[in-house]
């Protein structure tokens, strides 16, 4: 079917489309003013939370800096909401004694 190009439009996104995961980055979302478990709570829902990259910034720049450094109730608030049962995501195991 694929290698004879006969499929119909969109059959090549269907196809991948359940290889597609989200990594979050914690400093790109607060860089871009949001709000880190809500960004949880959306990917969990479709069952599409892969990694999670954890580092705290001042909002200006991408800083890297150690993770709860500036923001540490938005870190309680984040792990609290990956306690969201997800089939597979990273801190699973991390996550299973709370």
């Amino acid at each position: 079917m694929m290698m004879d190009g006969n499929f119909k439009p969109g059959f090549r996104i269907n196809l991948h489309i359940k290889d597609l995961h989200n990594a979050i980055d914690t400093g790109h979302v607060f860089y871009a003013q949001q709000n880190v478990a809500q960004n949880v709570e959306v990917a969990a829902r479709y069952n599409k939370l892969f990694m999670m990259h954890v580092n705290d910034n001042y909002n200006l720049w991408d800083d890297d800096m150690i993770a709860g450094s500036l923001r540490y109730t938005e870190y309680i608030e984040m792990f609290y909401a990956l306690r969201v049962p997800v089939e597979g995501y990273l801190f699973k195991q991390f996550m299973r004694g709370v």
